[in-house]
């Protein structure tokens, strides 16, 4: 950012829907996010569009960095076994419920049964092992924190739902990004090089995971690292959209080209 000449703050924010009012408000100007947030905000009248990657899924289950996990005395032994189920997910309505769907209407689960409740992803695992329900979706590390303590992966239903999926990108408001185009050129720079760096740069990323943040050390060396790229995965924001809409998550059509980088 200094090279670009941009001042930067950061603030941290739970998830996308919490994120879209800050940005609609003026109170930050970039923030991450799922498309399933800002298709959402579109039925509501707000006008956001992504300016850059964010991260990406994994591309199978070997280089997974998300997970469906169930306590380890549970019956639940594959994608079958989830029918009826109840998922914990940290926001109702968002990219967790869709790609949950999505990933186990392709292995012939009937969703119509299936429930959501929202727990926050630091909380889950604890709530896992007091069996508040059936199965966690949790991102790394928190996969590997429950693996550890003998819980079980099932699946990764992210990946199941589109390969190197757009699990979040920056975005901002339209208006803005249309008024400030200098700006937002250096910013989708910035980002952009800074995602392309991480993930040549394995050995820092790590670093700096552990100097910020509680995660304990062995955790952070042998954790998987999520997919960095400047390269937005447009086709799979579009897919998400589509499964989201055959769900009936909204009322009318989502225009995703709207959602998606100017040019």
């Amino acid at each position: 950012f200094e090279e670009e000449d941009i001042d930067a703050s950061f603030r941290p924010i739970a998830g996308g829907a919490e994120a879209i009012p800050q940005v609609t408000g003026g109170d930050v100007q970039f923030a991450f996010g799922n498309a399933v947030s800002l298709a959402f905000a579109q039925q509501r009248g707000l006008e956001l569009r992504y300016v850059t990657e964010g991260v990406q899924g994994g591309s199978n289950e070997q280089d997974s960095t998300n997970g469906l996990v169930v306590h380890k005395d549970s019956d639940i032994r594959s994608a079958a076994d989830l029918a009826g189920k109840t998922f914990a997910v940290n926001v109702l309505q968002s990219l967790g419920e869709v790609t949950i769907n999505t990933a186990l209407e392709k292995q012939g689960v009937d969703i119509s049964e299936l429930e959501f409740v929202e727990v926050p992803f630091p909380d889950q695992v604890a709530a896992l092992e007091a069996r508040q329900f059936d199965a966690a979706w949790v991102p790394e590390p928190f996969v590997s924190q429950a693996v550890a303590a003998g819980h079980r992966k099932i699946l990764d239903p992210m990946v199941d739902t589109f390969p190197r999926l757009t699990l979040a990108a920056y975005f901002g408001l339209t208006e803005y990004i249309e008024e400030n185009e200098d700006l937002v050129e250096r910013f989708q720079s910035a980002m952009n090089r800074s995602l392309d760096y991480a993930a040549e740069h394995e050995d820092e990323v790590r670093a700096v995971i552990a100097e910020n943040t509680e995660i304990p050390p062995p955790v952070v060396e042998q954790m998987p690292l999520p997919h960095w790229t400047s390269d937005l995965n447009e086709e799979s924001i579009e897919f998400l959209i589509e499964q989201a809409q055959d769900d009936d998550y909204f009322d009318e059509e989502i225009d995703v080209e709207a959602l998606l980088p100017p040019g």
